[in-house]
Parts: structure tokens; sequence; C-alpha cells
């Protein structure tokens, strides 16, 4: 029986993969992507700032 179960299981998660990660991507418009890479900027600058400060604020 739990054999079975196992099998069954297996299945499923074969057909569910299959029907998950088959499909198209998702077309990210030109703004969109122009706007990830602003706000990756703009975090790399802020972890840049925030690291360079923590010497001066420990006392």
């Amino acid at each position: 029986m739990q054999r079975k179960a196992l099998k069954q299981l297996g299945k499923v998660t074969q057909w569910t993969n299959e029907k998950v990660f088959s499909g198209e991507k998702t077309q990210l418009s030109s703004e969109f992507t122009e706007f990830e890479r602003d706000v990756e900027v703009r975090k790399t600058g802020i972890e840049r700032l925030h690291a360079t400060s923590i010497p001066f604020f420990r006392v």
C-alpha cells in the first residue's frame, strides 16, 4: 500500500513539474527592466553607504 502511494505521489509530482515549469517565461517590458536596474544600483549604493558608516556609529 505504501509503495503504491509513493508511486502515485511521484506521478503527481512529475505531472506538476511538467505543467508548472514547462510554460513560457513572462516577457518583461523594457521599462520594467530599466526600473529593476535602477533599483539594483540604488540598493548597491545604500549597502556601501551602510558598510562605510558602521565604524562611525560604534562606540
